[in-house]
């Protein structure tokens, strides 16, 4: 489905992305974890061609999009739907007027055939009774389950996940697992998923990669990843840090120590 060929991309000399190869597979969700700053968001901008690569080649079912110009990009772009970190709602619109954005923008479709789909899609997610309802008005895990109904508005080959279970309850984390699992095994999407959250990544994965320092240190199944020996991904999918902090007591006082300073 996508095929990421020798990609390296840098910021002010800065490399992000060191010569990254990979196969995203048609109908799997591909997982990729990291630490912050390794380089996992470029990586999506790079399959969006939202940016382009320093060198290197981005293919999308067969076709290269890096030489493309903006209007080939945007034909390109229609395959996509995306899941935002915060779900990316605008706050003065309702729910319905937010799912709808995308058709009126992009489409020619009558309003009563989008407000239809807008009910379809947010029933896919388990929500049907918030369309009138404004943003403010959900909870966190409502947000991003919007924000995923959003996503399928396009009626999207491939979705991308940026970090979709980050702030929420492990029940409703859970939740949205089910539905990228629902949405993969019951309309065929291709997933690729960013994400910290190991609990997700076993669940939900066909296969892993790991980041590290803009390179691809790991890329096998969630199996593979929890036997692993190599020192570096283990410490961190088991979230080890390298060692205790050094506070400087010079700096830092106890509060009782700093009343008594006061005084």
């Amino acid at each position: 489905m996508i095929e990421l060929v020798h990609l390296n991309k840098s910021y002010d000399s800065k490399p992000v992305l060191r010569d990254v190869n990979m196969t995203i597979e048609r109908g799997k969700i591909t997982v990729i974890i990291g630490r912050s700053g390794c380089g996992k968001s470029v990586l999506l901008k790079l399959i969006l061609g939202l940016i382009k690569p320093d060198k290197g080649q981005v293919f999308v079912e067969g076709q290269e999009i890096t030489t493309m110009g903006q209007e080939e990009i945007y034909k390109i772009r229609r395959k996509f739907g995306m899941l935002f970190q915060n779900a990316a709602l605008f706050d003065s619109m309702t729910v319905e007027e937010n799912m709808a954005l995308p058709l009126i923008e992009h489409s020619d479709l009558p309003y009563d055939v989008i407000k239809k789909r807008v009910q379809e899609k947010l029933s896919m997610v388990g929500m049907p009774e918030v369309k009138d309802l404004k943003p403010a008005e959900l909870s966190g895990g409502m947000r991003k389950r919007v924000g995923l109904a959003r996503a399928l508005m396009m009626e999207p080959e491939i979705v991308l996940y940026d970090e979709p279970t980050t702030g929420l309850d492990p029940i409703m984390a859970d939740v949205i697992n089910n539905i990228v699992i629902g949405f993969n095994e019951n309309l065929g999407i291709t997933s690729i998923v960013v994400t910290h959250d190991m609990g997700s990544v076993y669940k939900i994965a066909d296969r892993v990669a790991m980041i590290q320092r803009g390179i691809v240190l790991f890329d096998g199944t969630p199996d593979a990843l929890k036997k692993t020996k190599d020192p570096v991904v283990r410490q961190f999918i088991e979230g080890k840090a390298e060692g205790p902090i050094k506070i400087n007591r010079e700096i830092i006082y106890t509060r009782k120590e700093q009343e008594e300073k006061l005084l």
